[in-house]
């Protein structure tokens, strides 16, 4: 039991030349969408992401990450209501510094990334499935709880300036991103 207990904590003490998987929960908030020169309102949903993170140089990591959004529009759209739910799989490289001291319990991770969205069909939109360029700002809260369990917070900026699909131009956001979750 004591071994187990041991090379757990060895895995969750926080070393910036090691690598780190996460997951984080949380919401993705509300914004413009712009839809071929008109748009809706994205209502706050929904945000569930996977990352991992691989060490480049003694203060920087660089990952892949996971995320699902929920996104529901709404609004008037020519001469009829809109309202639009769908989940957008959003699959980006991040790059993240580490801010991060032995003697305290909190650290911060600033970083940027950029990805591929993909959405499934909007009909009362008139878009088909549709892809987007991502593009995201963030800051990442790390507290090392006494366990050596590793929380994170997140908070950040969510922004999809190119997108649609072979007929629609679409824009998303810019968004704000809160999560929390857990890193190891």
């Amino acid at each position: 039991m004591l071994l187990v207990i041991g090379g757990w904590s060895s895995v969750c003490a926080y070393d910036s030349g090691e690598s780190y998987t996460g997951v984080k929960l949380g919401m993705i908030g509300s914004g413009r969408i712009d839809i071929d020169h008109g748009s809706v309102e994205q209502q706050t949903g929904l945000s569930a992401g996977f990352f991992f993170d691989l060490p480049l140089g003694s203060r920087l990591h660089y990952g892949l990450s996971t995320d699902l959004h929920k996104m529901s529009w709404s609004g008037e759209r020519l001469d009829y209501r809109v309202d639009e739910t769908g989940w957008l799989l959003d699959l980006g490289v991040n790059l993240k510094g580490d801010f991060i001291s032995d003697n305290s319990p909190l650290g911060f991770r600033p970083g940027i990334g950029a990805g591929v969205g993909f959405l499934g069909r909007m009909d009362g939109l008139g878009v088909s499935g549709s892809s987007y360029v991502i593009l995201q700002g963030f800051a990442e809260i790390v507290y090392f709880s006494p366990s050596d369990l590793m929380f994170v917070f997140e908070g950040g900026v969510w922004y999809a300036p190119s997108g649609g699909d072979n007929v629609t131009d679409v824009s998303i956001g810019p968004l704000l991103l809160l999560r929390g979750g857990v890193m190891f």
